[in-house]
């Protein structure tokens, strides 16, 4: 497994937007590159899009992100109080900005899986499969 973590710029050589030096090396053939991130925030955002546009001249990429379903329970509870209120509010307003993220992702050419927990690893094998059959990889 290669280390392709944004960080600081300390460990492996990837600060703000660069691609891991020696992905291209390290994988030889055209690769399904798979970041499993939560894209909430315009900074993490344009991150991943900078990182997905070094490495998709040669791979495929997909960005895998799990939904909350504690957040997806609160933006659908029944509102009984002030308190449940704000906590509707902040709960739909999470879901508002992570499907802004991810369209804003998926305009700018990232593939993406986006599932409950239990539906994950179906979803992203299911997607493998998809890219195999239409031969993009």
């Amino acid at each position: 497994m290669h280390d392709a973590r944004l960080d600081s710029g300390q460990g492996n050589g990837v600060t703000g937007g660069e691609a891991p030096r020696d992905t291209a090396g390290f994988l030889g053939k055209r690769s399904l590159l798979l970041l499993f991130s939560e894209p909430v925030g315009t900074s993490l955002s344009s991150e991943i899009r900078l990182q997905f546009r070094a490495t998709g001249r040669r791979h495929l990429n997909a960005m895998v992100a799990m939904r909350d379903p504690e957040v997806w329970r609160r933006a659908a509870a029944a509102v009984h109080g002030p308190a449940d209120l704000a906590l509707r509010a902040a709960a739909e307003a999470h879901i508002q900005e992570r499907q802004r993220a991810l369209a804003d992702l998926k305009a700018a050419g990232v593939l993406l899986v986006d599932a409950f927990p239990e539906d994950l690893a179906p979803s992203v094998v299911n997607r493998y499969l998809r890219l195999k059959a239409e031969r993009r990889l």
